[in-house]
């Protein structure tokens, strides 16, 4: 069987105050202390009141919190795609770049694309250096002048001195163009080496 519960109203109060044999100053101290008591019921209620206020208002501030949360989800899920279209982009422009990087001709160019590094060899296409610079030969000056006499039926000494005259200058140019022949070979060795040493050529 439920409990009963009886709450004193002020009409039983001042029914109580009525009774007679009750001890000096009770009817003072008793109103005092319930005029106390009702206003603290009062300020509790109000207190009660206000506490309900602040949990409505939390609890709109926790249902904007939600509505929040809710943003934030749909704004994660919208970039975790943007994220997933960058991965996709990144991933193409990588096959994109080592497509180039492995391709034989790129940009226009004929034949393989090499770097600076990549000198060429006799079977490879590849860089050359520049070659060093080396002075232009001069031409030879060789001129045979001299004239020789006809020869005489008879030994004539003047006609015999201009066939040694003859001679003679056919022997110092000769040598002339012997040296300038030499000259010459070492102006070609010196181009050579210059292709070498600028990978334009085997050694």
């Amino acid at each position: 069987m439920a409990k009963s519960q009886y709450y004193v109203s002020e009409s039983d109060v001042g029914a109580l105050l009525k009774l007679s044999g009750l001890p000096a100053d009770f009817q003072r101290l008793f109103v005092r202390d319930y005029v106390s008591l009702k206003n603290e019921t009062s300020s509790i209620s109000e207190e009660s009141t206000e506490l309900t206020d602040r949990v409505d208002s939390l609890e709109g501030t926790t249902s904007d919190i939600f509505i929040q949360i809710g943003f934030l989800d749909s704004r994660v899920d919208s970039n975790d795609s943007s994220i997933a279209t960058i991965n996709i982009n990144l991933t193409a422009l990588a096959s994109a770049y080592n497509s180039h990087a492995a391709a034989a001709s790129a940009h226009g160019a004929v034949g393989n694309v090499v770097g600076d590094g990549n000198l060429a060899s006799a079977l490879t296409a590849g860089v050359v250096k520049l070659a060093s610079a080396i002075a232009s030969q001069a031409a030879s000056t060789v001129v045979i002048t001299n004239t020789p006499n006809a020869a005489p039926v008879a030994y004539v000494q003047a006609d015999a001195a201009t066939w040694v005259t003859l001679l003679n200058e056919l022997k110092t140019d000769v040598n002339q163009l012997v040296a300038d022949l030499n000259s010459l070979t070492t102006k070609v060795n010196s181009i050579l080496a210059s292709d070498v040493a600028a990978a334009q050529r085997a050694p």
